[in-house]
């Protein structure tokens, strides 16, 4: 460990506590003398005679044990030497733009976000505070630190995970505490048992066990199986590189196929119990509640029973983006947030924006059953109970198939690339093919053959916005109002787009030039492959002209 850090040691129960058992600011003598001396005012003196000696207020002692601190320096000064003092705090961290603690709550560990008055209630226990005499420390002391954005001398924190940490090196971490080299606060209670050395076949028992605990699920094919357990070594790989992990997508046919409890039993078995989840009736959730989800660190995070076409910018952004950031709530500042959370989403017949598929890793269930709810006769009938009762077992395993995979040296297989993900392929993807199973990236085409249904609608767009482009002999292009005059005046004219643009009235009786722009602006710039492609010509703020060209080589 560097020697320039504070030591760290174990998460036990008297360090949790916001304010860490110190002595107390008053001396004992002082508290006897104070004590004393109010007993003989209430005794000796008359209820008459009693303003007259008003009790005086308590000064404060020194402890010393703890740096000194003097508020007349300079306002730099101070600052660095409160973060020196805060830095011995084995429980305090940075995470992104803010300071959090390590703290439990019914027995679960968390991250907690310090506001100016935890962190003046911590500055005080650790540091005396000095004037003339002891004060406590300052309110703008605490609110500059709690603003700052970055603190010298108080150790970065990644993550707080539940489960041991797998290094880019292969190497287990299982004492609890924080990580130098991976920058984790390990706070599971989780027993484990993996091989110093595991080997192939080591992985593969591993993987049948596994398999074997979802054996009750009916996967659409051995893919979608890989796929299950490609997306539960997702959260245990993510120290183990840099890069992104593909959004998880739990596919079902019918509801009460079992989709909510496949993505509760990786939750189970990365946190020891099931998650909170998301609802999400739009298209995406907003960037203000993938924020306040990323702040608070979770190693899985769920958005379940998806309803509406899934897919925008925030969840492209947040899938392959290592940061996120938005701004706060009725404020200018701009907050932001690591992406070390692998996240989930679950519905029946999932249907993605057209450039979410090939960020996904797709898991479908294909129930053939009329009421899949009523099904009986399961291996394991209670199953959630089953996994927290072998919680450890379960997580040793999927821990085993990774570490062999890395301590043989992560041997290359022969695997399509997988675009933006290429760190979580090679460690995800080649660990599960290593061990003989199907490539579990594979499944994402279905994904990609429903989202083309919107490509297909781009190209009928642009090859008839090309025939009226033809039958005007407007090489140039034209505007959308040129575009529907002529269509009004010449009513034979470009049968394609008309039915195109039919599909756009949805029941009224005029089509709305805005609608039609919209659509052109998603279909520009797409080689739809056709060998044609849509561009804009002029300026936003006037009225574009719409042109097909033909791209060259096609």
């Amino acid at each position: 460990m560097d020697q320039s850090q504070p030591p760290h040691s174990p998460l036990s129960s008297n360090l949790v506590l916001l304010r860490p058992r110190s002595p107390s600011p008053e001396s004992p003598s002082e508290e006897g003398k104070n004590e004393s001396l109010d007993s003989s005012i209430e005794n000796d003196v008359g209820e008459d005679q009693r303003e007259k000696h008003p009790r005086a207020p308590p000064k404060l002692a020194l402890v010393p044990s703890l740096q000194t601190i003097h508020v007349d320096q300079e306002l730099h000064v101070v600052l660095e030497q409160a973060m020196q003092a805060l830095a011995a705090d084995p429980l305090l961290y940075s995470k992104g733009d803010q300071l959090v603690r390590v703290v439990v709550n019914d027995g679960t560990p968390r991250l907690v976000g310090l506001g100016t008055a935890q962190l003046r209630e911590l500055l005080s226990s650790r540091a005396k505070w000095m004037r003339d005499d002891p004060v406590h420390p300052p309110a703008a002391v605490a609110s500059a630190l709690a603003r700052r954005g970055s603190w010298s001398h108080i150790r970065e924190i990644r993550a707080l995970t539940t489960f041991p940490v797998l290094s880019s090196s292969g190497e287990l971490r299982i004492r609890e505490g924080y990580d130098p080299n991976s920058k984790t606060f390990y706070a599971g209670n989780s027993l484990v048992s993996v091989p110093d050395e595991p080997t192939l076949d080591d992985a593969k028992t591993a993987c049948t066990r596994l398999l074997d605990l979802v054996s009750d699920f009916p996967f659409a094919g051995e893919a979608h199986r890989s796929a299950w357990l490609a997306a539960l070594l997702t959260p245990l790989s993510r120290f183990m590189h840099d890069g992104n992990v593909p959004l998880i997508v739990i596919n079902a046919n019918m509801p009460g196929s079992g989709k909510t409890t496949l993505a509760q039993i990786i939750a189970t078995i990365i946190g020891g119990g099931p998650v909170p989840v998301m609802s999400c009736e739009k298209a995406e959730p907003n960037r203000k509640e993938l924020l306040s989800k990323l702040r608070g660190a979770p190693a899985v995070a769920l958005i379940d029973n998806i309803t509406a076409r899934f897919g925008g910018p925030n969840v492209a952004t947040l899938i392959t983006g290592r940061s996120f950031e938005d701004r706060s709530l009725g404020h200018l500042k701009t907050l932001s947030a690591p992406n070390d959370t692998s996240w989930t989403i679950t519905g029946n017949r999932i249907t993605l924006a057209q450039d979410m598929a090939r960020r996904c890793l797709h898991v479908r269930l294909q129930c053939d059953a009329e009421k899949p709810h009523l099904r009986d006769g399961f291996r394991y009938p209670h199953l959630m109970a089953h996994v927290q009762e072998h919680r450890g077992e379960l997580l040793s395993d999927a821990l085993t198939i990774l570490k062999a995979y890395s301590v043989a040296g992560m041997p290359e297989v022969a695997l399509p690339p997988f675009g933006s993900f290429e760190e979580w392929s090679t460690i995800v993807r080649g660990a599960l093919v290593w061990c003989g199973l199907p490539d579990p990236a594979s499944t994402r085409h279905e994904l990609e053959d429903d989202a083309e249904e919107g490509v297909s609608a781009h190209a009928l767009l642009v090859e008839g916005w090309h025939q009226l482009q033809v039958e005007m002999a407007r090489e140039e292009g034209m505007t959308v109002k040129e575009a529907l005059a002529f269509l009004e005046r010449e009513p034979s004219t470009a049968p394609l787009l008309r039915d195109v643009l039919d599909g756009m009235k949805r029941g009224k009786a005029k089509l709305d030039p805005l609608v039609i722009a919209r659509r052109l602006r998603e279909a520009k710039d797409r080689n739809v492959g056709s060998g044609k492609v849509l561009r804009s010509i002029g300026s936003p703020k006037e009225a574009l002209r719409w042109q097909v060209i033909r791209v060259a080589g096609e």
